[in-house]
């Protein structure tokens, strides 16, 4: 079985936590945060029936590109013409205005016994330890040659934990993971929460497409994934399905 470039091994990733999360097809669903349109266009050829949502027009065309309904927009003043069967946060729901008021609007976008499901990241689940092995391990692969190295890296960070706060201070909107789960707990019943592998995300972004970056992205992921089995390293991945009460 051929590698998995970087990015395609994060599409895996996340295609492998849709597989028991989902209702099986046909439904319908929206994605917010579509990006590029990888995963809707994954999602389209099961048989889905997805509308994609990002704020970027260049991520909507880009999506449009893979065969997938695209609309340029913001979440909270998305209305669809009819109610979905899923709402799908991928990696987008930390960003959002108010986590409180994404949650609402899910809700009303959802047919009754609908579905919510995101994969997040739990920006303040991060340690000093985890945060340490983070950035030495980008050090050695920019060293190496295997990954580009960081333009915003932050000299002023007085340790690993601290430039990692630093890093997300400059996004806009990076709610902590325990606020989404309280905001979405509020609206939906809860059926799984879990923790998740999130770092090698960052590494795959910037990790040569080459055969050799592949077999490093494939043992980034494997050494994260069992550092937090261990457990010697904190995992910021955050993973939640939950159903609209009928």
């Amino acid at each position: 079985m051929p590698l998995l470039s970087p990015k395609e091994l994060c599409v895996e990733q996340t295609m492998r936590f849709l597989d028991g999360a989902l209702p099986k097809p046909p439904c319908r669903v929206l994605e917010v945060g579509c990006g590029s349109g990888v995963i809707a266009g994954r999602l389209a050829g099961r048989g889905y029936s997805v509308t994609g949502l990002d704020p970027s027009a260049e991520a909507a065309a880009d999506c449009r590109a893979q065969g997938v309904l695209a609309i340029e927009g913001d979440f909270l003043s998305f209305r669809g013409p009819d109610p979905f069967d899923v709402v799908l946060f991928t990696r987008s729901l930390h960003h959002i205005e108010s986590p409180a008021k994404a949650a609402g609007h899910a809700h009303g976008l959802l047919k009754p016994g609908g579905r919510i499901v995101a994969e997040e990241l739990a920006v303040e689940r991060m340690d000093i330890e985890t945060a340490r092995w983070f950035y030495e391990l980008c050090s050695l692969l920019e060293a190496a040659g295997l990954m580009r190295p960081d333009p915003g890296r932050d000299p002023l960070a007085a340790s690993a934990l601290d430039r990692w706060f630093r890093d997300h201070e400059h996004e806009s909107h990076v709610h902590a993971g325990e606020d989404m789960l309280v905001a979405l707990g509020t609206r939906f019943e809860l059926d799984r929460v879990e923790s998740a592998p999130y770092l090698f995300r960052y590494l795959c972004e910037r990790i040569e497409p080459s055969d050799r970056g592949a077999r490093v992205a494939k043992w980034v992921f494997e050494l994260e994934s069992l550092r937090i089995v261990e457990p010697t390293l904190r995992a910021v991945g955050l993973r939640v399905v939950g159903r609209r009460a009928r």
